[in-house]
């Protein structure tokens, strides 16, 4: 097994402001640091839900939906996986206050009908690569934005409460194996080998200070990764990985710590 050097984690540039979703409603300005690209933004969703009874609203309730994270790195529009939440609704909050609080509308070609969807628990990456930990936080909901479109329709209120400033890094790991297999080679027939095989793996971390003068750190992986120019997993077959990437993922901690 070896390791590659950290190196930056990629973010294209934000997307089109024609494309993304916009604020629609400020109920509070900030005070607090600028929201920049490259920066780990905590927020807390508040939906306004309506109630009705036949097609009259009947009654509003907010609902506090709690605290999550999102990461201010972009794939130009386009999910990998380590991005996660939605570039369109993401892109909004650049250059927004700690401490404001706005309702979004959900942008014209935005892929969430009403809104964006929002990592509760993770800044990037996908929650199921935890498997079965029991660890996971649990968010109230999904985390989806319902955007305000100046109706009577649910919207969601986003306060911005602790922006980050770090870098996100990312870095190979590289699994070998050459002990001895038995492998099928067509009906009735297998041969042994010591073929060599190699797993490749991606995992990444986000590291900085926050507003409030606390530490924030995040990390994700590993993930499986294409091979690197030049090199081959050969017959991708081994007994030994599944294992390592359990044990690996079990020491990792779930979302973002901040101390």
């Amino acid at each position: 097994m070896t390791y590659g050097d950290w190196e930056p984690l990629p973010s294209s540039a934000p997307v089109d402001p024609a494309e993304r979703s916009s604020v629609a409603k400020t109920l509070r300005e900030g005070q607090g640091p600028v929201v920049s690209l490259g920066d780990l933004v905590e927020l807390r969703l508040v939906t306004r839900r309506v109630v009705r009874e036949g097609r009259a609203p009947a009654a509003v309730g907010d609902h506090d939906e709690g605290l999550g994270w999102v990461w201010i790195g972009f794939d130009g529009g386009r999910r990998t996986d380590l991005s996660a939440g939605n570039d369109y609704f993401t892109t909004a909050l650049v250059g927004l206050r700690q401490g404001s609080v706005h309702s979004f509308t959900s942008g014209p070609r935005s892929r969430v009908p009403y809104g964006a969807g929002v990592s509760m628990v993770l800044p990037f990456g996908d929650p199921v690569q935890y498997g079965s930990r029991k660890d996971l936080p649990r968010s109230k909901r999904d985390g989806t934005v319902y955007a305000d479109r100046g109706s009577t329709e649910d919207v969601t209120f986003v306060e911005i409460t602790r922006v980050c400033q770090g870098r996100a890094e990312q870095r190979l790991v590289t699994l070998y194996d050459d002990s001895l297999i038995r492998v099928a080679q067509d009906i009735g027939r297998s041969y042994e080998t010591r073929e060599p095989r190699s797993m490749f793996l991606r995992e990444a971390r986000w590291e900085g200070n926050c507003n409030d003068g606390r530490h924030a750190s995040y990390r994700y992986g590993p993930i499986v990764a294409e091979p690197p120019p030049g090199k081959s997993r050969g017959l991708d077959v081994s007994e030994l990985w599944e294992p390592w990437l359990k044990a690996a993922w079990k020491q990792i901690p779930v979302g973002v710590v901040v101390e």
